[in-house]
């Protein structure tokens, strides 16, 4: 369910299963690894700290953004993560650490495992191996569109796209319209690379345009082709 540019026309797969499918690979690693590791509780707005390359995270409750952050302080926030979402897989199979922040966007519980006991769970059953590729397929997938955005949309078209998205993401149907979380426009700037004030307007200009809706820390999208002719 992402937006994909081919021969300067916009395909959209909004309407795929793909959604539904990934639920299927977060309920399952809520399922399989819920009796290992420790648990830990955090407020909204902490920082996640953890020894990568050691532990690997997964987030049981609230969502969290993973971010780096530049030398002089700004942040580039690379996905958003929520219940049965893992951090660290990558760093399993590669055997190398990266520079990144996990921040709490909610209260948040998530479960800290180390890694050989995750290493001997999936060495005792392979088929982990399959959803493991497809979580991290997926976050290839966010960076590679973040990273199209940022090279070929404007700012309304990068906003446009990350509505997408996160629908993409996060989206539930309800009552003829799909509705997710809503992201902060400071957040929402540090993953487009754009100025808060830019998001601040252009989402008004959305939702005077009766495009999208923001009630009840909720974003609807209200008419999706609209949404979509911006990309």
């Amino acid at each position: 369910m992402f937006i994909i540019v081919r021969n300067a026309e916009v395909v959209s797969l909004w309407e795929t299963s793909s959604l539904m499918q990934y639920n299927e690979v977060r309920q399952y690693y809520l399922d399989k690894f819920q009796d290992m590791g420790s648990s830990r509780l955090y407020n909204k707005n902490k920082v996640i700290n953890f020894s990568r390359g050691e532990n690997i995270l997964l987030v049981r409750e609230g969502r969290v953004k993973v971010s780096t952050v530049s030398e002089s302080g700004n942040e580039k926030i690379l996905y958003i993560l929520s219940e049965g979402d893992l951090v660290g897989e990558i760093e399993y199979f590669n055997k190398s650490t990266h520079d990144y922040d996990v921040t709490t966007l909610t209260k948040c519980s998530v479960q800290v495992m180390e890694t050989n006991e995750f290493h001997t769970t999936v060495s005792k059953n392979r088929s982990i191996y399959e959803y493991l590729i497809k979580s991290i397929i997926r976050k290839f997938e966010i960076v590679t569109s973040q990273l199209t955005d940022n090279v070929f949309k404007d700012a309304e078209g990068k906003i446009a796209s990350v509505l997408v998205r996160m629908a993409s993401q996060e989206g539930k149907e309800v009552n003829g319209h799909i509705e997710y979380f809503y992201l902060k426009h400071q957040d929402m700037a540090d993953l487009l690379g754009c100025s808060r004030v830019t998001i601040t307007k252009t989402l008004k200009k959305f939702r005077d345009q009766k495009i999208i809706d923001i009630s009840d820390n909720k974003i609807k999208i209200l008419h999706k082709d609209k949404l979509l002719s911006y990309i």
